[in-house]
């Protein structure tokens, strides 16, 4: 049953008839400010402590979700850093082979370079030593032409020298 403020007012009034003032306020005081219906019972603190028990093990369901997930991405994470690893490995030995092959094969196109210089320079010297050798055999041709005759002049001069004597 729900009290109105009339009927407040009027039980207030009647309590003041048979006790005072004092103890008719008290009297007031001591009844709840609105109807019963609106007083907690201990049943309901019962059924709230029953729902705040149900809310609680749900959050605890959801923190025990959230560490699995957490597990699950630290897992998957731990197993994408591997695999990040072993590709940055993976393409720096594929850099690594890759430059040393560069380096191989500047080395033999440097290689082969220096041995087409050197052999360019050992054609080049070789020309020059035909044209030395040949200009020596035209010289030599020369002074033979020139002391052939020479030569045998003095010895035609020196066999009659010898046949007639000195006088």
């Amino acid at each position: 049953m729900t009290m109105t403020e009339h009927e407040r007012y009027h039980l207030h009034q009647q309590l003041e008839e048979v006790l005072d003032e004092r103890g008719a306020n008290t009297m007031m005081e001591l009844l709840p400010p609105v109807g019963w219906a609106d007083v907690t019972t201990k049943r309901d603190l019962d059924q709230l402590e029953e729902r705040m028990d149900l809310r609680f093990q749900n959050v605890d369901l959801r923190f025990d979700n959230v560490d699995s997930r957490l597990d699950e991405i630290s897992e998957i994470t731990g197993l994408r850093f591997n695999q990040a690893t072993e590709n940055t490995n993976l393409r720096f030995n594929q850099a690594a082979d890759s430059t040393n092959l560069c380096f191989d094969q500047a080395a033999e196109s440097t290689n082969l370079r220096f041995n087409q210089a050197a052999e360019s320079t050992n054609f080049r010297f070789e020309k020059v030593e035909k044209r030395i050798d040949a200009q020596a055999d035209r010289i030599i041709s020369k002074l033979l032409t020139i002391l052939v005759p020479i030569i045998a002049v003095a010895v035609a001069f020196l066999a009659a020298m010898s046949v007639w004597g000195p006088a």
